[in-house]
This record gives structure tokens, C-alpha cells and sequence, in this order.
């Protein structure tokens, strides 16, 4: 969100306030105005605008004064879960909303009771607030209430719950559908492929119908684990929006080229496995790619980048290519190489890794798997 628009907000509620007339000439106190329902009012009105653009922290900082508000401390407690800030004073908020009868305020007792946010997960409790929002019309917690059952994995009413709302619901839809392949413990052929069928039509809209069947034929949940089929899912997954498969599909694919696997670990948002993403790389190094590899492992911590350099110097030896080319590209990241990145340990390239290596307090005896890792482990 642009700063003028942060402004329009805040200027939403002074307008608001000046308009009521609680605030003018200085001859109105500050707890006055706080306290005052019109001030509420218009922070809530102002915090609405900033929350629809994601300025969640903007939210709590105006709302603060005001959460005597029910408005004000349901918008409050959302930020903070949007956050992931949330804590034991926005339970007792959202808490006091329920017990007030706020059927948004008893599912997000529910929901945070449910994740751990801001108190201890307890998913009897969990159930109970998500009751008491449907009671008091609140649809969504009816899927809730099929989540929390899947977190306590009690299938067979996560299942039954999805299934109520299906026909009404895409997201109960698929939650229905591959919670039944993969927990459903299914018999029968017929009835497992049609599931199957259906959740391949779901996948050709939506990126997490296509992720869950990537993984379920990955790991052969509920279905016989066929790699080519999870990488085709994947593929599918990526093409409609998914930042976080391209991992799977690098490491997995066979026809894919070393720029492909590439591009698909640079467009993957996160990067944990280190595992994965060593054996990922090992066909780009083997291209030549020693940069782009760089870049990659870059963005690592220090401690996964010598798991990455311990990798590589067993697969392909200190005093090759592959590790050269990488030493040279962390060297160039910094600034202090300015040669070819082609993985040739030439004289030049030595006296780059002697300089950069002594700037460290790096003793260079020779290039041997415990220098490399020291380097890879230095680099900023």
C-alpha cells in the first residue's frame, strides 16, 4: 500500500472526528475523543481501508485506543492474526465478542483455539466455538468445522462435514475429495477413480486441487505413487499460480532441461529442503549454469550452504568444474571477481580465491573440501 493512500485512511478518521466535532482548537482532551463512539467510528472506518490493502499493522496502531469498539477489536484481532502477531489479548477480544453473541467472534475463538494463536490448541474447546458461531449464523464455520476435524484427524466427520457443504462450497468440494482418496479408505476401484477423475477436473482451475493431487501421487496417499502423473500435477499447479512446487518438479522431472529446473527453483518462494535443492542443481552444474546455482544456494543460511557445498565436493570432487564455477560466482557476488565464471581453477582464479579467503582470516592450504566448505559458509 502507497503512503498517500495510508494517508487518505488516517485522514478518513481525523475528517470524521473534526466533522463530529471531537476535535477542534485543542480545547477537546485526547481521552475524550478516544473514548468517544464517533472517534470509533471513524478509526474503524479508516482501518477498514487500510486492512483491504493488506497495512495490517496500520490497523493495530490506529485501532489500539479503541477497542472498547466491538467493531474496532474484531478488526483489531484480525490484523493481528493476518500478522501472525496475534496473542493472549486478542483471544480474550475475540473471547469477549463471542460471549457478547458476535458469530465472527466465536469463529475466530474457534480458529485460534484450532492454530495455537495467542493461546494452546485445543480442539474440544475448538468444536465447541465453532458450534456456537453456527448457531449464531455463521456459515463459514461450518467448513471450520470440517477443518478442525481433519487436524484432529477424525476423517470419517472431516469428511461427512465436507460432503454437506460440496455442493455449495468449491473448497469443501475438493477437501471432500481428496480427503476421501487419501483418508477415505476406499475399496472400491470404481468409486476411487471417479474421486480420482474428479479431482483431475478440479485441477484444471485450481492451483490447490492440482497441488494436493501433485502430492498424492507423490507420496502415493490413497492412490499408487506414480512420479510422472505428481510432476504433470505440479506443472499444472505452477501454470495456475503456485509459487512453491517448482522444487518438486525440478528434482523429479526427467525431460526437463538445466535452464528449466533452474527457472523453476529461482521462481519458487520458499527454499527448505536443502536435500532437494542439491540434487535439483546437480544437472545445471553439470550444464555449466555456476551463477544461476549460486543464486539459488544464496539465498540459504550459512550452515545449509556448506550442507549444499558438502553435496557438491562429494559429487563432483573440490577440484572440479561444478565447485570452481561456484566459488567464482560467490566471489563475483561480492565484488571481488572480476574474471569469467567458466569453473577453471586457472592462476588468476586461485589468486581471486587467496585474496577473498585472507580477507576472512581464511587460511588457504589447498583447495580441499574443508576450505571450499569455509568459503561457502563465509559468504554474506
Amino acid at each position: 500500500m502507497t503512503t498517500t493512500l495510508r494517508r487518505m485512511a488516517l485522514s478518513l478518521a481525523l475528517t470524521a472526528m473534526v466533522g463530529a466535532g471531537l476535535i477542534y482548537s485543542g480545547n477537546l482532551s485526547a481521552s475524550v475523543a478516544q473514548e468517544s463512539s464517533e472517534a470509533a467510528k471513524a478509526a474503524v472506518a479508516a482501518a477498514k481501508i487500510l486492512a483491504q490493502n493488506g497495512e495490517h499493522q496500520a490497523v493495530r496502531d490506529l485501532l489500539h485506543a479503541y477497542l472498547a469498539n466491538d467493531s474496532a477489536a474484531l478488526l483489531y484481532v484480525r490484523a493481528g492474526i493476518a500478522l501472525k502477531t496475534a496473542d493472549s489479548q486478542d483471544f480474550l477480544l475475540a473471547a469477549r465478542l463471542a460471549e457478547a453473541g458476535n458469530r465472527s467472534g466465536a469463529r475466530i475463538v474457534g480458529d485460534m483455539l484450532r492454530q495455537g494463536l495467542g493461546v494452546t490448541v485445543d480442539f474440544e474447546r475448538a468444536e465447541a466455538a465453532y458450534r456456537r458461531a453456527i448457531e449464531l449464523g455463521d456459515t463459514a464455520s461450518r467448513r471450520r468445522l470440517g477443518d478442525l476435524f481433519q487436524a484432529a484427524k477424525r476423517y470419517p466427520e472431516a469428511i461427512a462435514a465436507y460432503a454437506e457443504l460440496r455442493a455449495e462450497d468449491p473448497v469443501s468440494d475438493r477437501s471432500f475429495t481428496v480427503l476421501s482418496i487419501t483418508r477415505g479408505n476406499i475399496t472400491d476401484p470404481a468409486e476411487l477413480a471417479a474421486l480420482v477423475e474428479h479431482l483431475d477436473a478440479l485441477s484444471l482451475t485450481d492451483d490447490a486441487a492440482a497441488r494436493a493431487a501433485a502430492s498424492m501421487f507423490e507420496r502415493g496417499a490413497g492412490v499408487e505413487a506414480d512420479k510422472p502423473r505428481a510432476v504433470s500435477y505440479a506443472r499444472r499447479a505452477i501454470e495456475l499460480g503456485d509459487t512453491n512446487l517448482g522444487l518438486m518438479v525440478a528434482q523429479d522431472c526427467d525431460t526437463c532441461s538445466a535452464l528449466e529446473v533452474i527457472g523453476l527453483l529461482k521462481a519458487t518462494t520458499k527454499l527448505e529442503d536443502v536435500t532437494k535443492t542439491s540434487n535439483a542443481l546437480e544437472m545445471p552444474l553439470e550444464r555449466g549454469l555456476y551463477a544461476d546455482s549460486w543464486e539459488i544456494i544464496s539465498r540459504f543460511s550459512p550452515a545449509d550452504r556448506t550442507a549444499i557445498a558438502g553435496h557438491m565436493l562429494e559429487k563432483f570432487g573440490a577440484v572440479s568444474n561444478p565447485v570452481v564455477g561456484l566459488t567464482q560466482s560467490l566471489m563475483l557476488s561480492t565484488g571481488e571477481y572480476d574474471g569469467t565464471v567458466d569453473g577453471m581453477l586457472t592462476s588468476s582464479t586461485l589468486a581471486a580465491v587467496q585474496r577473498y579467503a585472507a580477507a576472512r582470516q581464511i587460511t588457504l592450504v589447498t583447495f580441499d573440501p574443508a576450505f571450499v566448505n569455509r568459503l561457502f559458509a563465509s559468504a554474506e
